[in-house]
């Protein structure tokens, strides 16, 4: 997986790269996906915005959505959703990490 570009509403971040990764406004999304032809998109954001970025994203025509975010998301039935709990993985690897002690 290549990740093309960052989408975010701070514009003190817009307009930035993180390594050579462009930071875009979030507006420029949906356009974004329609012109590179992108095919899976990454929600990192506050569950109060997950719902709002992932109807972006379908609406942009990504076929999957891996989410990072604490929310419960509404898809259409043909896009592919992989829900991923941060917290819960970092107590799981923590527990691990204590048990081999």
């Amino acid at each position: 997986m290549q990740v093309l570009a960052l989408f975010d509403v701070d514009p003190e971040k817009v307009g930035k790269t993180l390594g050579d990764i462009p930071i875009l406004a979030l507006s420029e999304l949906e356009g974004f996906v329609k012109e590179k032809h992108v095919q899976c998109g990454v929600i990192t954001v506050p569950a109060n915005s997950a719902q709002q970025v992932c109807d972006l994203l379908v609406s942009a025509g990504v076929r999957a959505i891996w989410n990072f975010a604490p929310a419960a998301l509404k898809i259409p039935h043909h896009i592919q959703l992989r829900n991923e709990n941060i917290v819960q993985g970092f107590v799981l690897l923590r527990i691990r990490m204590l048990e081999v002690k």
